[in-house]
């Protein structure tokens, strides 16, 4: 896509619409929406863990936590 304009219209119809709706009506900048989308993630996996038998969190758990590895290690290189 050329254009966050045109990135936001492409996942205004998928199921990212949703999160994304919260959004202002503006143009955001690209943390705003990087924000709002790992907001949607996180919610999704809070449903789920709640959903799932004891045993299955362990994995969700654990894919939690190597995002969090992962973005620390983000934040670490700036």
């Amino acid at each position: 896509m050329s254009s966050q304009e045109s990135i936001l219209g492409y996942l205004s119809a998928t199921d990212y619409a949703e999160d994304l709706s919260h959004l202002p009506s503006r143009a955001p900048d690209a943390g705003l929406i990087s924000k709002a989308l790992y907001d949607g993630l996180f919610r999704d996996y809070a449903k789920l863990i709640k959903a799932v038998p004891v045993e299955g969190t362990h994995v969700l758990n654990s894919l939690l936590a190597r995002y969090e590895a992962a973005n620390l290690k983000a934040i670490l290189r700036v």
